[in-house]
């Protein structure tokens, strides 16, 4: 009995330092815990206001490229001539003075006017678009809004479309709300675009003015639809998670087979052998 008590002692003593040992790791594991909990929250914070600055530089910068393309306009169904050159200025012209009451002759001058940047299509697609910017802001306010009381056609009798050249952040925005602006249409309530990006509109003589995702639940309470869910196009794009799809990987460059050389003829084939001439070089 008393050899098993010395050997028991011995055990547990050897299992509470173990156990002091485990604890204090232990405990220095929750200490790492709480320091990086910690850090985790000033990190959440840190992303949070870079995400709040980051919104408020790309709408400023959106701002900028509107504010830029102010006096651009974008005409639509202008079809494309077969030649390679082609008088936009010219073309324009005759389209916009008429528009306005003008002579046919009447200057109008452009700064520049070129088709959309990418490249022409085959017959049966849809022309590019022209760009046009106009050296006076009147002129090109003036044509804007006399292509909305009037329905313009080239000479050929096709239908074309006047709008203001946007950035294409700007599109997108209006493109996200356009669940929101059909609802509008349909009930035919007016509404307006301002800059920078917002839709303004009045209901029941209450203006509701619509900058960010945030605005929008006002507005369908008082149009009396269910909540929309439109993303927040200032905002950082979501990081998209792991589908757990694999990417297809491009086959890796190899450089080309050099090609063989033909063998060399020996001074014995009989290709080689040439019939004794006289040299040209006397």
């Amino acid at each position: 009995m008393q050899r098993m008590e010395t050997a028991w002692e011995s055990r547990w003593e050897h299992m509470s330092q173990d156990v002091l040992h485990l604890g204090s790791r232990v405990q220095g594991l929750e200490d790492s815990k709480d320091q990086t909990e910690n850090r985790v929250l000033a990190l959440e914070l840190q992303v949070s206001a870079h995400s709040k600055y980051f919104t408020l530089l790309r709408r400023d910068l959106d701002d900028v490229d509107n504010r830029g393309r102010r006096n651009n306009l974008r005409i639509r169904g202008l079809p494309e001539p077969q030649g390679p050159l082609e008088d936009i200025p010219t073309l324009l012209s005759s389209l916009f003075n008429p528009l306005l009451q003008r002579p046919l002759d009447a200057p109008l001058l452009f700064d520049r006017a070129h088709r959309a940047l990418r490249a022409k299509g085959a017959l049966s697609s849809a022309p590019r678009d022209i760009i046009c910017r106009l050296h006076y802001y009147v002129d090109k306010e003036r044509i804007l809004m006399a292509s909305r009381k009037s329905n313009l056609q080239d000479r050929f009798g096709n239908p074309l479309q006047v709008f203001p050249d946007l950035s294409w952040s700007t599109l997108q925005a209006r493109k996200a709300l356009r669940p929101l602006t059909q609802i509008l249409q349909d009930r035919q309530i007016r509404y307006r675009w301002g800059y920078p990006f917002s839709l303004t509109t009045v209901i029941d003589g209450e203006s509701f003015f619509v900058s960010s995702p945030e605005d929008i639940s006002p507005l369908t309470s008082a149009l009396g639809v269910a909540p929309l869910t439109v993303p927040d196009w200032f905002a950082i794009p979501s990081v998209t998670q792991n589908t757990g799809q694999v990417r297809p990987q491009r086959s890796r460059w190899q450089t080309p087979v050099k090609r063989k050389k033909p063998p060399q003829r020996s001074s014995d084939s009989p290709l080689n052998q040439l019939p004794n001439t006289p040299s040209s070089c006397g």
